[in-house]
């Protein structure tokens, strides 16, 4: 079979190229899966394994390194509103 070169250069082991093949599609938590039931390991050691080779690979996993944003951004509005309310109650309720 014919090695996998990602376009940053890194050349995928055989080993890896199921786990390489699920992190391009974006199925990054069936490869975390895939590798600890294929290894026996925990699953944080199959999830650090798999965003290493997501990194290596140049790709960022799906879960990782940006979804807490998303959390960031609604907290962020959440107490935004919350402050607005208290505001716009200190002035009509005066």
């Amino acid at each position: 079979m014919e090695p996998k070169v990602m376009p940053n250069g890194y050349v995928v082991s055989e080993e890896d190229r199921p786990y390489a093949e699920l992190i391009e599609s974006g199925a990054t938590l069936m490869a975390v899966k895939a590798y600890k039931e294929a290894k026996g390991c925990d699953l944080k050691e199959a999830k650090d394994y798999i965003d290493e080779l997501a990194v290596k690979m140049g790709i960022r996993s799906g879960y990782d390194k940006g979804e807490g944003s998303c959390l960031s951004v609604v907290m962020v509005l959440i107490v935004g509103l919350a402050l607005l309310a208290g505001f716009i109650a200190m002035i009509f309720w005066r």
